[in-house]
């Protein structure tokens, strides 16, 4: 039972964390989050700010991240105050954000693919949801101090109006990693 509902809450996790990084590109200046069947205690931080200019969409690592993201991808250099470095690391780390959602999303005739995991590459979605579980840790992780929001629930629902960028969104109490 536990581990149905470990694996459960990182799928949680993961949709969540997916619909959230498709804001950018899809919704106007205000984009809002909305969780359904929410529980107490919704938390969200900020892994990647997105800026728009035109129809171009850029990404900028939240620096807080840095260290999750040199754990994960090879070669990934810790930026250090230098602001060329930290371009680099937020690129290598978007790539690798987007080549986790771009397999999970494959295979989804007929879908909206935007949050969607269900393919038929079982590796995909394990990646995936393997990343969120270990982003919603790192950024619960009191030691990496990563700034983390609060979402009032009202009636199971969390609705949060957020800038745009990619989220860490999970349910603090009952979320495991």
């Amino acid at each position: 039972m536990k581990k149905t509902l470990k694996h459960s809450m990182a799928v949680l996790v993961a949709l969540a964390m997916l619909l959230v990084m498709a804001i950018p590109a899809f919704a106007a200046d205000n984009p809002t989050l909305t969780v359904n069947n929410a529980k107490d205690n919704v938390k969200y931080a900020k892994m990647f700010s997105a800026t728009k200019s035109g129809d171009a969409v850029g990404y900028e690592l939240n620096p807080q991240f840095n260290a999750f993201f040199i754990g994960k991808i090879t070669g990934a250099e810790d930026p250090d105050g230098d602001s060329a470095k930290q371009a680099k690391l937020s690129q290598q780390a978007y790539d690798y954000v987007q080549a986790l959602y771009k397999a999970a999303a494959e295979d989804t005739e007929n879908k909206d693919t935007r949050g969607t995991i269900g393919n038929t590459d079982a590796n995909a979605d394990a990646e995936i949801v393997q990343f969120a579980a270990d982003a919603m840790a790192y950024a619960k992780d009191a030691t990496k101090n990563v700034t983390v929001g609060t979402i009032s629930v009202s009636n199971g629902t969390a609705t949060q109006a957020l800038d745009p960028g990619y989220y860490v969104v999970y349910n603090w109490g009952n979320a495991t990693g």
